[in-house]
Formats: structure tokens, C-alpha cells, sequence
């Protein structure tokens, strides 16, 4: 199924001490993610789609954003970059065909699932 986020989407507020993407289309998707269980927003425009809460370095506070993966065996791979902007903020997965269109590098980031 397919995500049909709307582009001028106001944020939704932090739920459970998570605060979701301030980017509208970004926490439009994760609404829609969340309110389905993932039926709806797994499946982005025809890339798998997971959605990564992580901890501000310096505020501390938890945020979290929707993310394009590939896949390493059990492991999740994005790749920050944002677009193939000259900034590092941004996760997208065709890392070698936006490397072609920057001159920065673009960090890959391997993710493992947590072995509670």
C-alpha cells in the first residue's frame, strides 16, 4: 500500500516524549504510519520505508523521522544524504546515484535490530 502524505501537513505534536519530524510531508508520513501500523507509509512511493527514533545529542529530547532502507540481511541501510545537498541532515538509500551529484561524502549507517 501506498502512502499518500499531504505536503502541507502541520507536525503532530510529541506524543510519549517522541517529537516527529517538524517537515510536514516527513510527519504526515509518520502519522499515517503509526495510525496503521505501518499498513499504510511502509511502502513510500515504492520504497520500504521504517521509522527511526533517536535521541538529540545536545537537547537530549527523542525525535523521530521516517527513513528509506535497503536491506543487509537482517540489517537496515540508509544513507545520509539529504537530497545530494552540500548540508549532512537527510537519510536516502539510492546512495550511489545521489553521490554522483554531490561532491561531499555521503555517510552510510548501518542499522541492527535491538536483541532485547
Amino acid at each position: 500500500m501506498q502512502a499518500t502524505a499531504r505536503p502541507g501537513a502541520a507536525p503532530e505534536p510529541a506524543a510519549n516524549g517522541v517529537e516527529n519530524s517538524k517537515v510536514p510531508w516527513v510527519s504526515s508520513h509518520i502519522q499515517q504510519y503509526l495510525a496503521t501500523g505501518g499498513e499504510v507509509g511502509h511502502d513510500y512511493y515504492g520504497y520500504p520505508s521504517l521509522l527511526l527514533t533517536y535521541k538529540g545529542r545536545r537537547s537530549g529530547k527523542l525525535y523521530r523521522t521516517a527513513l528509506i532502507y535497503g536491506r543487509d540481511g537482517d540489517s537496515f541501510v540508509v544513507a545520509g544524504s539529504n537530497g545530494a545537498k552540500p548540508s549532512m541532515t537527510g537519510i536516502f538509500p539510492q546512495y550511489l546515484e545521489y553521490e554522483k551529484q554531490t561532491t561531499r561524502e555521503i555517510p552510510v549507517v548501518v542499522l541492527d535490530p535491538r536483541q532485547d
